[in-house]
């Protein structure tokens, strides 16, 4: 399985302006550049431009890296007019009074201003050019990794930050895996947890979380096998799976307890159970299939993705709900100890909720009708963006590095 973190993975393949977008970078090379931010109170200095000549020069050798541009191997355009090949800085050991020259005429001309240096001479930039690779490749690569090596390295007495769109979807993708390895095995704790307290019992635990992980592993096998990847848009659908796959098998094994009684054999037991929850179970699933398959029109690959592969995974714990928990149930003997019975304790509480919610319909109904006004005003005001940095909180910390200290003239 792939995770995707870039935008272009929520485009459709045949988007003209995708298209545009991917011949424009074929011609003129990657948009996404990685920065290193020098911070230093005089950048005209010749420790700090050693520093980062061999910062450059050791990025370079990165085979992915295609250019690397700072202060200590720019061109001079202006001399270069004249005299070919002539550099920004020639020395890096040049003396302090060539130095100052030097930022004198680096103020004179803005090109050079807020892109590769500050115009107070505090701040300047090692900008990363990279070879055109998938998200998913530049993160298996581990590019990101050996950059930041390389600046850790020489951090130190000046301020160094590595930054820039790679770097951001690198921490985006290792998000997005730390989600994935959080949230599964979360999910199933906590389903697991309220079978237990709904059945207590080991096949009222074990089938429906059987059904739900069978559900999810084909649904996520059937998207590698389609070329389809975890993205931004579709992270939430393993949960989603387990969540709403449960529910099927859950209503086959409550029904299969409410109907076992003494005398009763296993086969005319599963049959009554299958008898009187298929067509319910039948409806329920297809009105939720039928759901999220209208995302299916949605123009956003990553939200059409999550409708049709959702609609997979409830297509799948359905049928594994009338066909492999009733086989199970099968080889299993009807249960007599009373602790497997039913929870009573659940039926109990849900009783009650039912027969307040009869007694006090029109206070149910005042309130139902006040929360849609309510959501409705407030639905008028949702904002829609597509700021990927917007998906985190504001403190989030990229690595060790925290988002604040970002290069302050970056974005100017």
């Amino acid at each position: 399985m792939r995770l995707d973190s870039s935008v272009e993975s929520l485009l459709p393949a045949n988007d003209p302006e995708k298209a545009y977008y991917s011949e424009v970078r074929q011609q003129f090379g990657s948009d996404e550049i990685g920065v290193i931010g020098v911070l230093a109170d005089d950048v005209y200095t010749p420790p700090v431009l050693q520093k980062m000549q061999r910062l450059t020069e050791a990025i370079r050798q990165i085979p992915e890296v295609k250019n690397v541009i700072s202060l200590t191997n720019a061109p001079d355009i202006i001399t270069s007019v004249a005299r070919e090949s002539a550099r920004l800085v020639p020395d890096v050991n040049a003396p302090h009074a060539a130095m100052a020259d030097l930022k004198r005429r680096l103020t004179e001309q803005p090109v050079y201003l807020k892109n590769l240096v500050s115009a107070d001479g505090r701040a300047a930039a090692i900008n990363i050019f990279f070879e055109n690779l998938g998200d998913d490749e530049f993160f298996r690569r581990g590019i990101d990794d050996r950059i930041q090596a390389l600046v850790e390295k020489e951090k130190g007495p000046e301020k160094l930050y590595y930054t820039g769109l790679p770097h951001f979807k690198v921490h985006s993708t290792r998000a997005m895996w730390a989600d994935l390895t959080l949230f599964i095995p979360l999910t199933l704790v906590l389903l697991v947890i309220v079978l237990f307290f709904s059945f207590r019992s080991v096949r009222g635990v074990l089938l429906p979380t059987l059904t739900v992980i069978v559900s999810l592993i084909w649904t996520l096998g059937l998207m590698t096998l389609a070329g389809s990847s975890l993205s931004l848009g579709n992270m939430a659908l393993p949960p989603l799976v387990l969540v709403l796959g449960t529910a099927y098998s859950l209503h086959v094994v409550a029904e299969y307890y409410e109907l076992t009684r003494p005398g009763c054999s296993v086969a005319e037991v599963i049959t009554e159970t299958l008898r009187a929850t298929t067509t319910p179970l039948f409806i329920a699933a297809l009105t939720t299939v039928i759901g999220f398959i209208s995302l299916a029109a949605n123009s956003i690959v990553s939200i059409r993705e999550l409708g049709i592969y959702a609609a997979v995974g409830i297509t799948i714990a359905f049928l594994l709900s009338i066909v492999l928990v009733p086989a199970l149930l099968m080889l299993l003997p009807l249960p007599t100890k009373r602790t497997e019975a039913f929870s009573p304790r659940v039926s109990a509480v849900l009783r009650t909720l039912a027969a307040l919610s009869s007694r006090q319909r029109r206070l149910v109904i005042a309130s139902s009708l006040l929360l849609v006004v309510l959501s409705t005003w407030q639905a008028a005001t949702i904002q829609v963006g597509s700021d990927f940095q917007s998906f985190f909180a504001k403190l989030t910390r990229f690595g060790r590095r925290p988002m604040r200290s970002t290069v302050p003239w970056l974005a100017a």
